[in-house]
C-alpha cells in the first residue's frame, strides 16, 4: 500500500502589504510544464486505485484528505480552500521495480538527496505546507516486495521525518537529518514520487508551482502572448475628448484623482488659423492614459512593442517639466492571491523617442524589486508573470509642455491639427478683385499694385477677387490657394501667367 506526505523550502519577503513568495532558493528547474485545470486531475478513491495513476499528477487518497472539491483553480495557480486537506504528487516510474539488485532498473536514477536538495514550491504562505518523497526501499535481500515510507520537511526548511520506523535507527513521523535517514534505508531505496500536502490552513492557500528533480510544474495554463495592435491610422485628440476620470477606462482619461492637492490642467491650445491646434498642455500633475478595450489588451508582450516603438513627441514650455510614460499593467504573479496593479514609468526624452533599454520604474513592489525602484523591463516583466497592459499615456508632475503626439503600438494619436482653408475663392478666375486692373482687363491685377488678384489670376481686371492668399506688390509673397502640391502649383500658375499674357497680346492685335 502506498501512503504519502510531505515537506519544502520557500524563501518569502514582506513587501506591498502582503507575502510574497520570492524565487526559488533551490536548484534552477532545467525544464518545465503546465497544468491548466487542477481540477482535472486524478482523484483515486483509495491505494489501489492510485497505483493506476501513480505516475501521473494526481490527488492523493487518504482519511480527511479531499480533492477537486477543495480547490479552485486561478489564472497563477490553485488556491487551497482554509481548513482543507489536500495531498498532491506525481510518480517518477520507480514504482515498478523489483528489489535486488535493482541496478539498470530505476525509470529515475535520482538519489533521495538529490531530489530532496532540488524541491522548492512557490505559494502564497508555506506555514501549512510541507514536501512529500514517497520512498521504496528494503535491507533484507530475501524481501520479495518493498517497504514504504514517505519522508517529509516542512516548507521552509527543519529536520525531516519519516512516516514510517525504519529499522532500529529511526522512529517514525521523528525529527532526523536527512543523512541519518538515508542511512538507515540502506542501498536498496530510491523514491519513487515527489509531491506536497496543504494541511488545514487557516487562510486560502495559492499554490503556483512546484520543482523536483528540475522539472518545474506551473499550476495554471501556459501564458501566450498577443500584441493586439492599433490600426496605425492617424487619429486627432481634441482636449474635449479627454475624460477628467477613470470612471470608463477606455479611450484618453485623467487618471490623477480629482481631490488631489497637486491635480494640475490641460487642453487644447488653439491656433491663428480656423481650427487650428498646436498641441495639448498639460500644466502642473496629470496621469492622461489611452485605455483599451478589455478584448483588445496586449498580454505577455511588451517587450516586443517597445522594439516598435514608443514616442510622445513634445515641447517644452517651462524648465521644470517632469514628462514619463505611464504603462498600467494588470498581472497575476506566482504567490500572490488575486490579480495585481502596477504602473511602469521611464523618463521621456527632450527627442520624445523612449528606449526599451532604459531603466524603469514600477509603482508597486513587485517581488525583490521595490516600489519605485529603478529595473531593467526584463528584470521587471519576469518578476511580473502572466501580465496584460490596459494602456498607455504620459504622466506629467510638475511644470508644463506642450504635447503634440503620442505613437505606441499601432495607435497613431496627434493634439495638433493644420488649421481649415476656406473653399471661398471663385474656380472659374471669375471672382472680384478689389485692387484695379489694367485698363486692358487682362484680370492679372497691376503687377506692382497692391490689389489682390483673384485665385487663378484672370479676375476680369475691375472686379473684386477673393483670393484668400491675397498678393501683394510683385504679385505677393505667398502663392495663392490651389490646393495642389507646391511644384505642380507654381508650374501651372506660371502657365495661368503666360496664357494671361498672351491673351493681352492678342486683344492688341485685334485692335
Amino acid at each position: 500500500m502506498l501512503r504519502r506526505t510531505l515537506a519544502g523550502v520557500v524563501t518569502f519577503a514582506l513587501m506591498g502589504g502582503g507575502l510574497l513568495a520570492a524565487a526559488p532558493a533551490a536548484i534552477a528547474a532545467e525544464s518545465t510544464e503546465y497544468v491548466a485545470d487542477i481540477t482535472t486531475i486524478a482523484e483515486p478513491p483509495n491505494d489501489e486505485a492510485e497505483s493506476e495513476v501513480y505516475n501521473e499528477w494526481h490527488f492523493g487518497p487518504g482519511s480527511g484528505r479531499g480533492g477537486a472539491n477543495e480547490v479552485v483553480q486561478q489564472p497563477n495557480g490553485f488556491t487551497v480552500d482554509a481548513g482543507a486537506q489536500i495531498q498532491i504528487l506525481k510518480g517518477n516510474g520507480n514504482d515498478a521495480v523489483s528489489p535486488f539488485p535493482n541496478d539498470g532498473d530505476l525509470a529515475d536514477p535520482v538519489s533521495i538527496a538529490d531530489l530532496a536538495a532540488g524541491l522548492d514550491i512557490v505559494a502564497s504562505d508555506a506555514a501549512n505546507i510541507t514536501y512529500q518523497i514517497p520512498v521504496f526501499y528494503t535491507t533484507n535481500p530475501d524481501d520479495e516486495v518493498y517497504s514504504f515510507t514517505t519522508l517529509r520537511q516542512p516548507v521552509g526548511g527543519g529536520s525531516w521525518v519519516s512516516s514510517k520506523a525504519i529499522g532500529t535507527d529511526i522512529d517514525a513521523n521523528q525529527p532526523y537529518t536527512l543523512d541519518a535517514i538515508v542511512a538507515a534505508l540502506g542501498d536498496d531505496a530510491h523514491p519513487i514520487a515527489a509531491g506536497f500536502l496543504v494541511y488545514g490552513p487557516s487562510a486560502d492557500v495559492l499554490v503556483s508551482s512546484f520543482t523536483a528533480n528540475g522539472v518545474t510544474t506551473h499550476f495554471y495554463p501556459e501564458p501566450g502572448a498577443a500584441t493586439n495592435s492599433g490600426s496605425g491610422e492617424e487619429v486627432f485628440v481634441h482636449s474635449d475628448e479627454i475624460r477628467p476620470n477613470a470612471e470608463s477606462y477606455d479611450g484618453w482619461h485623467e487618471e490623477t484623482a480629482s481631490n488631489d492637492a497637486a491635480l494640475g490642467s490641460f487642453g487644447s491650445v488653439a491656433g491663428e488659423g480656423e481650427d487650428e491646434f498646436l498641441g495639448l498642455q498639460v500644466t502642473g500633475k496629470s496621469q492622461l492614459i489611452y485605455g483599451y478595450d478589455e478584448d483588445k489588451r496586449p498580454a505577455n508582450s511588451l517587450s516586443q512593442i517597445l522594439d516598435g516603438g514608443f514616442t510622445v513627441n513634445h515641447q517644452a514650455i517651462t524648465e521644470d517639466y517632469n514628462l514619463q510614460t505611464q504603462i498600467p499593467i494588470v498581472f497575476y504573479r506566482e504567490g500572490m492571491i488575486g490579480q495585481q496593479f502596477t504602473t511602469l514609468r521611464t523618463p521621456i526624452p527632450a527627442d520624445g523617442v523612449v528606449s526599451p533599454a532604459a531603466q524603469w520604474q514600477t509603482s508597486r513592489a513587485i517581488g525583490d524589486i521595490p516600489a519605485n525602484g529603478s529595473a531593467s523591463l526584463a528584470e521587471i516583466l519576469d518578476a511580473l508573470g502572466n501580465y496584460e497592459v490596459l494602456g498607455h499615456g504620459f504622466t506629467v508632475d510638475s511644470g508644463q509642455v506642450l504635447i503634440e503626439s503620442v505613437s505606441f503600438n499601432g495607435y497613431e494619436h496627434v493634439f495638433t491639427q493644420d488649421a481649415t482653408v476656406p473653399d471661398d475663392g471663385d474656380d472659374d478666375g471669375n471672382g472680384e478683385g478689389d485692387g484695379p486692373g489694367e485698363d486692358e482687363g487682362d484680370g492679372s491685377g497691376d503687377e506692382n499694385g497692391g490689389g489682390t488678384g483673384e485665385e487663378n489670376g484672370s479676375g476680369d481686371g475691375s472686379g473684386e477677387g477673393t483670393d484668400n492668399g491675397a498678393s501683394e506688390g510683385n504679385n505677393g509673397d505667398k502663392l495663392p490657394n490651389t490646393g495642389m502640391d507646391p511644384t505642380i502649383a507654381l508650374a501651372a500658375f506660371g502657365l495661368l501667367a503666360a496664357g494671361g499674357a498672351a491673351l493681352a497680346v492678342s486683344r492688341r492685335f485685334a485692335r
